[in-house]
């Protein structure tokens, strides 16, 4: 053979490579996106694990180890994400901590069922089965929770609080004290975080975050199939939220938050109206830190994550609980 047929080898094997790439990107898109999301969930350090309860199947992710003297992280994400919302937090955390998220009912790899109780008390009952699973509550533990996931995190600490020695809530869900806009429309049967085509998908970035960035048409096409499996139960989700009394299931239980608690807010936030830090701060017994994170928006996650991080072991380190 040619050796100048043999050194067009690997020109003919990226060509290749480029050419199946670039029509995944315009066909299946989500299949990229896909593969990279799970490159960054390896990047970070994280193991995706399964625990199983009969057929229920929770899906988390995992780095670290358990340390005597630094309580477990347990992260709880947001309506409509998955644990891996927390890579871009989870990447900067060094390996002497111990984190787990996991993604919640209905949400992620975690099972699915048509008829599962995916209200917030269900949710919370659920998460505290996956506790005992995976035996974290053998020893109280630093809870942290963003959004929805606040929501969750609080109401768990409120009915399980010899669990958690230490509580985060991330612009937790709950009706706030002034009614913003998206408020206003979720009230009225609307929610931009439920998109239907390209163009409400990248309105659902835009409410998301504080610095806009605007996404390829294929990219937000990718978001939608990816989302599409989960329609109906985002669907029930977003009704449970719109409900009043739902609403105020949080700040009806902050006094049973009597473990050390801190409240994280991205100052502008436009899903979660800021509001709601002064009746977090006000209501909660035991609230050490409040801290606003600047120039961010409701995506804290992902926007801010060096933030998060510096926050948390701040915290923590008021605490004794961190090196």
């Amino acid at each position: 053979m040619p050796v100048t047929v043999y050194l067009l080898y690997p020109v003919v094997a990226m060509v290749t490579t480029v050419t199946a790439s670039v029509m995944v990107y315009f066909i299946y898109p989500a299949l990229l996106v896909k593969w990279y999301i799970r490159y960054t969930v390896y990047a970070s350090g994280m193991r995706v694990n399964h625990v199983h309860d009969g057929d229920f199947k929770y899906a988390y992710g995992e780095k670290g180890e358990p340390k005597i003297g630094q309580p477990t992280m347990l992260l709880f994400h947001g309506f409509s994400t998955s644990k891996d919302n927390w890579v871009p937090v989870v990447k900067k955390l060094t390996a002497d901590h111990h984190i787990i998220a996991v993604d919640l009912p209905g949400q992620g790899g975690t099972t699915r069922k048509a008829k599962d109780d995916l209200s917030l008390m269900g949710q919370v009952r659920r998460m505290h089965q996956f506790v005992k699973l995976i035996g974290l509550d053998k020893q109280p533990f630093h809870l942290i929770g963003q959004s929805l996931g606040g929501t969750i995190a609080g109401l768990y600490a409120a009915s399980y609080p010899d669990e958690i020695e230490m509580l985060t809530l991330i612009c937790p869900a709950m009706k706030m004290p002034v009614e913003n806009e998206f408020a206003r429309e979720l009230r009225n049967g609307q929610c931009c975080l439920m998109p239907t085509n390209p163009e409400e998908a990248q309105i659902m970035f835009d409410c998301c975050v504080y610095k806009k960035t605007k996404f390829p048409k294929q990219v937000l096409k990718a978001i939608l199939q990816l989302r599409k499996p989960y329609a109906e139960i985002y669907a029930e989700m977003v009704t449970d939220l719109a409900n009043d009394e739902n609403g105020v299931l949080l700040p009806q239980s902050l006094t049973k938050l009597t473990m050390p608690t801190q409240v994280i807010w991205g100052e502008y936030d436009q899903l979660m109206d800021i509001s709601g830090v002064t009746m977090l701060e006000e209501g909660l017994p035991n609230c050490r830190r409040v801290d606003i994170i600047k120039n961010c928006g409701h995506s804290t996650n992902l926007e801010r994550p060096g933030s998060v991080v510096k926050l948390l072991l701040q915290f923590r380190r008021d605490l004794g609980k961190s090196s």
